[in-house]
């Protein structure tokens, strides 16, 4: 905070602030941070991704939270992590076969990240391809590193199986 006072135009301190706040549970806080580093370069793209994704995950403005991670992607098309950003917006907002299709691609760029795995996952899940569901929740458990992530990961998995094994044969 001390930094980004005497240097208000740096937007990467900014930027850092944001998140250090983001890890320490401080979202709006961190929001009104990303939004300063927007008002210094709108087309920023860290900040278009971070606003965007947040509000995604918090379920709020997700028509804003589509046009900036929008433009972040006409930005940086081949960055896996903004461009799971848009998927996952399209997710939060119900849009199952854009959100596949942008997480696809994003998994596609990002071969080792679980959050990327278990977005695409949640999709198979809502779109009830229940096999692709098992598979990807089975990499983001490998991809993992957190005790806790991957235990919330194994029952998503459960749940995949289970609806997996309710399938009527056909």
């Amino acid at each position: 905070t001390k930094g980004v006072k005497k240097n208000p135009e740096d937007k990467r301190l900014i930027m850092t602030l944001v998140m250090s706040l983001d890890s320490a549970g401080q979202k709006e806080k961190a929001l009104t941070y990303a939004r300063k580093a927007l008002e210094l370069d709108p087309d920023y793209v860290p900040a278009l991704n971070y606003i965007g994704y947040t509000y995604a995950e918090m379920g709020v403005k997700l028509d804003e939270a589509e046009k900036l991670v929008r433009k972040a992607v006409d930005l940086s098309p081949d960055d896996g992590f903004i461009v799971d950003s848009l998927g996952w917006v399209y997710f939060k907002k119900g849009e199952m076969a854009k959100a596949q299709k942008y997480l696809e691609k994003s998994n596609r760029l990002v071969t080792n990240d679980p959050v990327i795995a278990e977005h695409l996952a949640d999709v198979y899940m809502a779109r009830h391809k229940f096999e692709k569901a098992v598979q990807k929740y089975r990499e983001a458990i490998k991809k993992s590193r957190n005790k806790e992530e991957k235990k919330r990961l194994r029952k998503k998995l459960n749940r995949a199986k289970d609806a997996l094994s309710d399938e009527p044969d056909i």
